[in-house]
């Protein structure tokens, strides 16, 4: 938990649930990581209140993100919509003496999650992944900002700055992180393989209605490649098929991976083709998140479950031998 998140009391709470014209109790914890994230009963209407801080993302960063996911939606692209408070505004703001809170109102999608073993984690919900995700690109080869109004972020802040006093581990995925991040960053930024992306669409991400993906939580959508979109999606389908059980073996990665890629590629084609030269960077995007995961994971797993620890440990050591964490099939690239 961010540490301005611990200042959202009650009476911000009503404040917000003001601006939304709602009573208090009619405003509910439903989630949330990087944001607060409530539940919004507005006159029998299920909606989302995301509540972030001008220290994570300032109101220009909001209005750029609200931009593209208003663009997506009017290109048919099922997203949950940003929806005006009844001022008409869709950003609210909540002031205090440790900055700002912001506020932005969203639809609440139909349906809800899916993860491994369930009967709906199969080919289908893989290929409507990769569809939907085909599609989002294929807009952002068209988006252009409007005139006026501020881009989104071009690149990942890295995940510490380690000092004298940070562990081993913690300087080693320092290094590890920066030394893929300048490999990225030497590739060339392309029309048809850069542009606006979400950039976080896991299956924690997505809610699942009648096989169709609703998609949200676009908080860390920002300027990348379009493969480091595909990435995300190998990574966690891969590895976290199931939250609380990660796999912590090359073989079960791969195994999950390559069945996961081929039904994700095959509804990703349905709508666009990403060049073999794309398809061979892929292995250095997952690393990357890899190595970046375990970076926001040290601190909380490595005093965690033994589960937990030896999750870190297995991908720690990879990292450091340079052994990926998991071997997707040739025939790919």
């Amino acid at each position: 938990m961010n540490s301005w998140q611990k200042q959202f009391t009650l009476e911000h709470l009503g404040a917000a649930a003001a601006c939304y014209g709602i009573a208090e109790h009619d405003i509910s914890k439903f989630g949330g990581f990087e944001n607060l994230v409530y539940a919004m009963n507005d006159n029998g209407r299920d909606t989302i209140l995301r509540v972030t801080h001008d220290s994570h993302r300032t109101e220009r960063q909001l209005q750029a993100e609200l931009n593209f996911v208003a663009y997506l939606a009017e290109h048919n692209v099922n997203v949950c919509k940003p929806l005006p408070s009844p001022g008409g505004r869709l950003l609210e703001r909540i002031p205090y003496e440790g900055g700002t809170f912001l506020l932005t109102a969203f639809e609440k999608a139909p349906g809800g999650h899916i993860h491994g073993g369930q009967s709906e984690w199969n080919d289908s919900l893989f290929q409507e992944w990769g569809r939907i995700t085909g599609l989002m690109h294929e807009c952002a080869v068209n988006y252009s900002v409007p005139a006026g109004e501020p881009d989104r972020i071009t690149e990942d802040e890295l995940p510490y700055q380690p000092t004298d006093a940070s562990s081993a581990e913690e300087q080693l995925l320092y290094q590890a992180f920066k030394k893929r991040e300048e490999q990225i960053l030497r590739l060339p930024r392309e029309k048809d393989s850069y542009g606006l992306c979400h950039r976080d669409l896991h299956h924690g991400n997505f809610y699942v209605h009648n096989g169709v993906i609703l998609a949200f939580d676009f908080d860390d959508c920002g300027y990348d490649y379009f493969v480091q979109d595909v990435a995300m999606a190998v990574y966690y389908a891969s590895t976290f098929s199931q939250w609380s059980k990660p796999a912590a073996s090359r073989e079960e990665t791969t195994e999950r991976a390559n069945r996961f890629f081929a039904g994700f590629m095959e509804g990703y084609n349905r709508i666009r083709r990403i060049d073999s030269y794309w398809m061979k960077q892929l292995p250095l995007f997952i690393e990357k998140r890899r190595i970046d995961l375990c970076a926001i994971l040290w601190e909380e797993w490595g005093s965690g479950t033994q589960e937990q620890r030896h999750w870190l440990r297995w991908n720690i050591d990879g990292i450091a031998d340079e052994q990926p964490c998991m071997d997707l099939e040739p025939g790919w690239f």
